[in-house]
């Protein structure tokens, strides 16, 4: 199959192609936060939201930033949080055989070693994250930014989903990636120097423990008047006038919008956690789209289309169906930017089930391929009306045992709907019940 008509029409087809949710009351989506009840810093929650939904879609003016006292929720990120979130990096790291997923600078320089070091480290539930850390790397001045933190803080990220849930049903599924980047130590100035992230991009910083920490920001004229044209400016000590400059003491929350060139700074331990939301636009949520779509299309059965015949409409349903089906992933995983790390599930016939509430698996009919997405995974099996009744029942009912969900289902093969089903569960998208 070629993929050059879908080029060719992509800026004519991709806008009708995807929908936005309505926008609901902030209010009525609060009432989910059953274990985050400080409700003033909900309401500061909900400035931050307003915010970040305040510029009209396609305006790339400079918003101005905010800042929030006490606004951090309580609840939100413990440190027992962060212990079970580097413990998560040290699993995938020991199971996978990979280098460590975290980025570690000692005196401002990037360490492999020290990286190695820190996530092979076994943290102590009863010991401070801060001693961990700076008992392990033993150096004096280090800094530890940890990418993609959705992938082993599940509870976390469930309570990142409902803070930003509003953002995420205004600005809808496929239009939105949300990512969380944590970072820790005395590490001065950020070791990335003044910089600016991408145009999609507004960051909500939380600043969780320690000393607190500054952020410094410079509009792109101001920049560009002392950066001499380079992407990225490093200060050796003093930060280049004409900067605005934000004070993050520990409770804070910093809403950084895009466009801004900016740089944290502090000078003695601290721990911060970054939501970066992304908002995209039209053309970008189509480039992805395809770039998954022609991902995919290497699967057997993902998409049989005849380009030979009519061409426009055969280009129209090969960017709905991309569409249709980066939605489903980006719903799966409640927009997040990567998938939830696999763990061991096993399941019997008499197991108590449950989907996950959170992040509801999406179900696809492809042809004669079933596609299931769970936390982000795609999960693909031949098609058959007995999987997909017993997932329409599973989908619907509060939990189930396997053997009820199967009772129905004379013609069925139990090993292949329990395959399906194991499957789903080591993705994250179904849970035991435990009575």
């Amino acid at each position: 199959m070629s993929a050059s008509p879908c080029y060719r029409h992509l800026r004519n087809t991709c806008a009708d192609c995807f929908r936005r949710t309505d926008f609901r009351v902030l209010s009525a989506l609060r009432c989910e936060l059953s274990s985050l009840d400080d409700i003033s810093c909900l309401k500061a929650m909900d400035s931050i939201c307003v915010h970040l939904l305040a510029r009209p879609d396609g305006n790339h003016d400079l918003m101005e930033p905010l800042l929030l006292q006490d606004a951090v929720p309580e609840g939100f990120c413990s440190e027992q949080d962060l212990l079970a979130l580097f413990r998560g990096v040290r699993e995938e790291v020991e199971q996978r055989g990979i280098d460590a997923p975290l980025r570690v600078y000692v005196d401002g320089m990037l360490s492999l070693q020290h990286a190695d070091r820190l996530v092979r480290s076994v943290p102590d539930t009863a010991e401070g994250i801060q001693d961990w850390m700076e008992g392990t790397l033993a150096v004096e001045q280090f800094g530890i930014v940890l990418n993609d933190a959705e992938r082993w803080a599940d509870g976390l990220t469930r309570r990142a989903r409902t803070l930003f849930r509003p953002v995420v049903e205004h600005w809808g599924a496929a239009e939105t990636a949300i990512e969380l980047v944590l970072f820790a130590g005395n590490y001065g100035h950020t070791p990335f120097g003044v910089h600016l992230d991408d145009e999609f991009t507004q960051t909500v910083h939380f600043q969780l423990s320690g000393c607190g920490k500054s952020m410094t920001l410079y509009d792109p004229e101001t920049y560009a008047r002392f950066a001499a044209g380079a992407k990225r400016y490093f200060a050796a000590e003093e930060l280049p006038p004409g900067g605005q400059t934000y004070s993050m003491p520990a409770g804070s929350v910093f809403l950084l919008p895009a466009g801004w060139y900016h740089v944290g700074s502090n000078q003695d331990f601290s721990i911060g956690l970054a939501v970066a939301l992304s908002h995209f636009p039209p053309r970008e949520v189509a480039r992805q789209a395809m770039q998954h779509a022609l991902q995919a299309s290497e699967s057997p059965g993902w998409l049989d289309l005849d380009f030979s015949e009519d061409e426009d409409k055969t280009c129209r349903e090969w960017m709905r169906c991309a569409l249709e089906t980066m939605t489903a992933r980006q719903k799966s995983k409640g927009s997040f930017a990567r998938a939830v790390v696999r763990r061991p599930f096993q399941l019997d016939m008499d197991d108590q089930v449950c989907i996950d509430r959170d992040f509801p698996p999406q179900v696809l009919v492809r042809n004669t391929r079933l596609i299931v997405f769970c936390r982000g995974h795609r999960i693909e099996t031949g098609m058959q009306e007995a999987k997909l009744r017993v997932l329409e029942r599973l989908l619907s009912a509060n939990s189930s045992t396997i053997r009820v969900l199967l009772h129905q289902e004379k013609t069925a093969v139990p090993s292949a709907v329990l395959a399906l089903l194991s499957e789903m569960g080591a993705c994250g998208g179904l849970h035991h019940v435990t009575p």
